[in-house]
């Protein structure tokens, strides 16, 4: 795999991991 693609797979888990959370934070509240 190149560096561009571990690049691009590790923003859209980081991407994920804040959208959930964010949804975590805002049902809490």
């Amino acid at each position: 795999m190149e560096a561009n693609e571990k690049w691009h797979f590790g923003k859209i888990c980081i991407s994920r991991y804040l959208s959930w959370e964010w949804l975590n934070t805002k049902g809490l509240s």
